[in-house]
């Protein structure tokens, strides 16, 4: 994998991302079926791949599961309500108007309620570039890529010699 940036990693687009890990509430407004299960797999797949890097790097890309929620107008009350509700084997739920301000006190007070997925999280964009960078430069010192052998119609991988 090449990562290039002009002035340095996490400086620019892979720094600025919001970090969410949330692939149930990126289905609030869309058919599930596509994107639910490979969502939660990749979210599942990340975390130890992300915690390997941060071991490695010795950075912390401040991983927090803090679930995420989903604040609703009156205009798409009804939609995210049915869709908490189809969502709720996955760990959604809907959340009255009340019980949204009590969890997060500083949404508009006129809000319809709120979706909230407790199982999504989030990390800190820059400090996982740099983790996933020093990380790869240290796996990279400590075990060279191997190579793909071909031999007789059948292929192997082959560890370089040192």
């Amino acid at each position: 994998v090449l990562l290039v940036e002009r002035d340095g990693l996490g400086q620019h687009a892979s720094g600025v991302a919001a970090g969410m890990l949330a692939p149930v509430t990126e289905t609030l407004h869309a058919e599930p079926e596509a994107m639910l299960e490979p969502g939660l797999l990749s979210l599942e797949l990340f975390v130890p791949f992300m915690r390997e890097a941060a071991d490695l790097s010795g950075i912390d890309p401040d991983y927090q599961q803090t679930g995420t929620l989903h604040a609703s107008t009156e205009l798409d009350a009804q939609l995210l309500r049915r869709r908490a509700e189809a969502l709720s084997d996955y760990g959604s739920c809907w959340l009255s108007p009340e019980e949204a301000l009590k969890r997060e006190p500083h949404l508009h007070p006129e809000i319809a309620g709120a979706v909230w997925t407790a199982r999504e999280a989030r990390v800190d964009g820059t400090s996982l570039v740099r983790a996933f960078s020093a990380a790869a430069d240290a796996a990279k010192e400590a075990a060279p890529a191997p190579v793909v052998v071909k031999k007789g119609g059948s292929s192997f991988l082959q560890s370089p010699s040192r």
